[in-house]
């Protein structure tokens, strides 16, 4: 008897690759479309709801599907009954035999879920929403090595966004964790979703991404393993990927350790670091020439505008697209230097602006760091560290600003 939707579940069994091609076939289906003769129960009719559980290695719920036509019987020594099911879809997540056994203790077919079965009524609503809702505001999306992880350094050094493929539920403000496929096989940017998805031709959905940062140690599938020995998805990756609330946090703080350091920009009318002159001068040298060959290494022509004192040290330019750099060096690891109040300004009203800080600039573990003008009025953190005094001539000038009132300059 069908529910009040009109609607019975039932899960369909498919096997690996290695046992019959049903994995690849469903993925298949989901992305070009089609219908499949699949092995049914006697009771399913059309427009009963289908997910399809693929066996081990998987063990997984893994897509959905649609009953399209009554069930037949089937052939000598074929499945008993076979119906053409159609409307396939990859699920958001896939849904393990473990995570099922935690949410239905009581359900028993999933002591040995080897036929196909109709879910009881009592736990098919929460079965359906459960393998269709969005788990946390974290997504994964995977791209191919090198297009992918050209157009993430692009979207980098441009600080712009770009449209991606990404899961349907996905929204604005929504993190992104971009994994790129072998031979990096890691994630290696993360960024945030400016807008909700829209459907594409490919029938996949995208959404515009942005404030791309990069990864200075790459979360590598090996370390995703042991981070997540039970996460199925990390052994039979799908294109994107719902993270679960535990595993978001934790991927999360670890992001956080390699792209938000605390940033301390020290704004002073003048001078170039904490050290003596000298070696200040021989910190800048070091950086700017690192950063130079940085970027003509991915293509740009470089001019230098040091002597010009406009704001930024370079122009970068390549086809169409320029850039204003302004290079800081540090002698160590941490993000902390002077900075200039016309250098902030030109931060603020100057789209092409770029600030790139080389940490351990005078080693051979110098690391370029690249943020935009949105990301240094975002991330950073502005501290005066010194005051142009000018005589007033009264007998009582007025008193020293705060530093809050300092900062309030730089917003």
């Amino acid at each position: 008897m069908h529910s009040k939707s009109g609607k019975n579940l039932f899960i369909f069994i498919g096997g690996s690759d290695e046992q019959n091609g049903d994995y690849s076939g469903v993925h298949r289906l989901a992305r070009r479309g089609g219908t499949s003769q699949w092995s049914s129960t006697k009771t399913a009719r059309p427009g009963d709801r289908v997910l399809i559980y693929i066996q081990q290695p998987h063990s997984a719920l893994i897509a959905e599907a649609e009953v399209l036509t009554d069930p037949v019987k089937g052939e000598p020594g074929d499945y008993a009954y076979r119906a053409k099911i159609g409307n396939f879809q990859l699920l958001p997540q896939r849904f393990t035999i473990s995570d099922l056994k935690r949410e239905f203790p009581r359900w028993g077919f999933l002591r040995y879920p080897r036929g196909k079965a109709q879910v009881p009524k009592i736990f098919a609503n929460r079965l359906w929403k459960l393998v269709h809702e969005k788990q946390s505001r974290v997504q994964i999306t995977i791209s191919n090595s090198r297009h992918g992880q050209q157009l993430l350094e692009k979207m980098v050094l441009s600080g712009r966004a770009a449209y991606w493929s990404m899961p349907k539920l996905t929204t604005a403000g929504d993190t992104v964790l971009f994994y790129v496929e072998h031979p990096v096989s890691a994630i290696t940017a993360t960024g945030k979703a400016l807008t909700g998805t829209r459907a594409t031709e490919r029938k996949w959905f995208e959404a515009k991404v942005g404030e791309v940062q990069t990864l200075k140690s790459p979360i590598t599938l090996a370390e995703l393993r042991k981070m997540f020995p039970d996460w199925a998805w990390t052994r039979f990756m799908n294109m994107f990927c719902y993270v679960s609330p535990d595993r978001a946090r934790a991927l999360l703080e670890r992001c956080r350790r390699e792209v938000s350091e605390t940033i301390v920009l020290n704004i002073r009318a003048g001078g170039a670091g904490f050290g003596d002159a000298k070696t200040n001068r021989l910190v800048e040298q070091a950086a700017v020439s690192k950063v130079k060959r940085w970027l003509r290494q991915r293509g740009f022509i470089v001019i230098s505008r040091e002597s010009e004192r406009i704001g930024y040290d370079l122009d970068a330019r390549k086809g169409r697209s320029e850039i204003h750099v302004e290079v800081k060096g540090a002698s160590g690891t941490g993000i902390q230097f002077p900075i200039t109040a016309a250098e902030v300004k030109r931060s603020q009203a100057d789209p092409a602006f770029r600030l790139m800080v080389v940490t351990n600039a005078r080693t051979r573990q110098a690391r370029v760091h690249q943020f935009s003008g949105k990301q240094v009025r975002r991330r950073f953190c502005f501290t005066p560290i010194s005051f142009m005094a000018i005589a007033t001539g009264e007998t009582n000038p007025p008193s020293m600003p705060n530093i809050n009132s300092v900062q309030r300059l730089f917003p």
